[in-house]
Parts: C-alpha cells; sequence; structure tokens
C-alpha cells in the first residue's frame, strides 16, 4: 500500500475493463485493477490506493526534506531527506538494494528514492582514456579493463568518499592521473 498523487482513477460510476493498467504518473508504476466498465479519468490530489484503513495509517505530509527539486543523481529530480526527516527509516520494506542515484540500502531503508546518507557509486570499467576526462561522484570505482593512455590520456577523478583502484586498471607513460578527495561530493 502506497500513496500517490496524479494516479489514473475512475470517479464514481466509471471504470475500467478487467487487465486494464493504472499509471501513476509520478512513479511511473503500473498496477491492474479491475472496476466497471466506463472511462477512467485522470485526477490530482491525495488519493490512495487503498482508500480505507487496510494499509495502517499513511502520514499525509512527510517532515524534513529539501523544499528544492533537484539533481542529487539518477534519472530523475528528487528531494533530499534532511537530517531528522520523518522519511528516515520510514518504509516498512526495502525492496529495493539501491536508491534511484546508486547508493545501496541496508536492511532498513528510507522511503522514496532517495536514501539518506547514501553515497552513489560511479564505476568505470572496459574503456580507454585518450583525452582529457573527468569524472565526480561521491565514492569512484576504476577497473577492470581501464587504461589512461599518453600523451593525451588525462583522468581527473574527484570523489567524496573514496577513490578504488582495481584490478587490471593502467596508467601509461605520459599519460596524467589526478585523484582528490572533496568532503562536499558526500550527499
Amino acid at each position: 500500500c502506497q500513496r500517490n498523487r496524479g494516479l489514473a482513477r475512475p470517479r464514481a460510476g466509471q471504470g475500467r475493463t478487467e487487465g486494464e493498467p493504472i499509471i501513476d504518473q509520478r512513479s511511473t508504476r503500473v498496477g491492474l485493477e479491475v472496476h466497471n466498465s466506463g472511462t477512467p479519468e485522470l485526477t490530482d490530489g491525495d488519493e490512495s490506493q487503498a482508500d480505507d484503513d487496510s494499509c495502517g495509517s499513511i502520514p499525509d505530509g512527510l517532515s524534513g526534506l529539501d523544499p528544492l527539486l533537484s539533481d542529487n543523481g539518477g534519472p530523475t529530480m528528487t528531494h533530499a531527506l534532511l537530517a531528522g526527516s520523518s522519511a528516515i527509516l520510514g518504509a516498512p520494506t526495502c525492496g529495493l538494494a539501491k536508491d534511484q542515484r546508486g547508493a545501496p540500502r541496508g536492511v532498513f531503508c528510507d522511503a522514496g528514492a532517495f536514501e539518506y546518507g547514501g553515497c552513489p557509486e560511479l564505476v568505470l570499467s572496459d574503456d580507454t582514456v585518450l583525452a582529457a576526462e573527468d569524472y565526480e561522484a561521491c565514492q569512484i570505482t576504476v577497473g577492470p579493463n581501464y587504461a589512461v593512455i599518453g600523451p593525451f590520456g588525462d583522468l581527473t577523478l574527484r570523489a567524496g568518499r573514496e577513490i578504488v583502484l582495481g584490478n587490471d586498471f593502467y596508467v601509461g607513460l605520459d599519460a596524467a592521473l589526478t585523484l582528490e578527495i572533496d568532503p562536499d561530493l558526500i550527499p
């Protein structure tokens, strides 16, 4: 049971035929519901997939969210969780091993697409750097099969927590490699 906004749901007297998908326009979740025949209408507002108490109590609002919708990593914009947010450890189960940015989730996880304190990892592998390339991430792992070849190969890596140079990572003669740890890159 999850609270959804902008869900395609029928109004009284309307419905969908069995097996017709409902689509949550905000999270691209797809589900199936069975209703009387009719034309579905996209509704807005505070609607839930369960309109009774069968899901237990669902909070009307979350506190402790960054008010700005921002690029915190991942495919969509998110509201970052702030210290003390009611979403921290707010999910009853963790169905995904990582949040949408690629940050790992623990046994207990936060509600939503952003894991508080999570550190997304950038993995560079199976490539050859022949020109200047620059990467920033919370943590970076390089290898296997990654090479920086001179005279124009120039790789700069900036990470918030760590840079791990793995097996089969090669920096050739006349190539440049710059590693920098910058705590400001930790979300």
